[in-house]
């Protein structure tokens, strides 16, 4: 009932572009006898650019940006990383984020786990297929995920957890 008020605004649907068993076949059947393989590091890895490091509230901050390893998706891969001052960091944090969940709408739960940051713990802030930086345009963050399901899922989670290998 909190979302009713929507029924009155112009608010676009999401555009809907469910492949059909034939397309999902072709894109992901090699996969069924080795699912592994979906979600394999990639090798080579990527060549990794790093930004200059800027002063933050916690430590220093820097962002990161590869070629994504997906055939299927592309394009360049983002990520954020907190660090503490001194660069050493005794373990890493990969923080990813939810399907729809823009990075300027998570600042309160990403600044609670960048506390880890005092602590000696990078935090690396990845940005996911379709959002930010990487979202399509005319389409919301993650849209693809839902409007060409079951293939968004697929594409999504064999994109991302090799991003995350890299990383």
């Amino acid at each position: 009932f909190g979302f009713r008020f929507l029924r009155r605004c112009d608010v676009p649907s999401a555009f809907w572009e469910i492949p059909d068993s034939e397309a999902v076949e072709a894109a992901y059947g090699a996969f069924l006898a080795h699912p592994e393989r979906a979600y394999a590091a990639p090798n080579p890895m990527p060549q990794v650019e790093a930004s200059w490091s800027i002063p933050a509230s916690i430590g220093r901050k820097y962002w990161l940006r590869f070629a994504s390893p997906s055939r299927r998706i592309g394009g360049m891969a983002y990520a954020a990383v907190h660090e503490p001052d001194d660069g050493e960091a005794r373990a890493t944090l990969v923080f990813g984020h939810g399907i729809g969940v823009e990075n300027d709408l998570w600042r309160e739960t990403v600044d609670s786990v960048l506390l880890l940051v005092r602590d000696g713990i990078r935090v690396i802030e990845i940005t996911g297929p379709w959002h930010g930086l990487r979202a399509q345009r005319g389409r919301y963050g993650g849209e693809p995920f839902f409007a060409t399901a079951p293939l968004g899922v697929l594409d999504l989670f064999t994109a991302e957890v090799p991003e995350m290998a890299v990383l």
